[in-house]
């Protein structure tokens, strides 16, 4: 049985409200977690608050920085209950909680197992030399690692 990790208490501010958004889609109006909707429709509000609040603080002062910093622990706040709740209603399921979108540590592997996203400016070209031949490409994710 895996142990959620609380990732979004190690991201940085500007990453926050992705991985919200990454939980809000997860896990609202999904009928496996019924029981997280009232978390799920709380979230929303909370993350686009934060995103907000974090755009206001880049112009300065010392006010929209406190009600950026107190936008990111209300949001902290909830994903931690959320992370909590859900972990409780998993009944030792990893799957459960990985749909959720949250990453687990598994006890015998002491490692994160984190789900990848749709990758980021994914293309695919044609190959202007080679007929039949597509070229794709997109962005790292700097938190993808491979494993053996």
């Amino acid at each position: 049985m895996g142990k959620i990790v609380m990732k979004h208490l190690q991201l940085k501010q500007g990453e926050i409200p992705a991985f919200a958004d990454l939980i809000y889609r997860k896990v609202f109006e999904n009928p496996t977690y019924g029981k997280l909707q009232p978390l799920a429709i709380a979230l929303k509000p909370l993350s686009a608050g934060f995103a907000s609040a974090l755009l206001d603080a880049e112009e300065g002062g010392k006010d929209r920085t406190k009600i950026k910093d107190l936008a990111k622990d209300a949001l902290n706040s909830h994903l931690t209950k959320m992370g909590m709740t859900i972990e409780l209603e998993s009944n030792g399921n990893d799957d459960y909680i990985t749909g959720t979108g949250f990453p687990i540590r598994t006890p015998s592997a002491k490692k994160v197992v984190n789900y990848i996203e749709t990758p980021k400016d994914f293309t695919v070209r044609n190959d202007d030399k080679r007929k039949g031949v597509l070229n794709f490409s997109w962005k790292k994710d700097d938190n993808a690692q491979t494993t053996s």
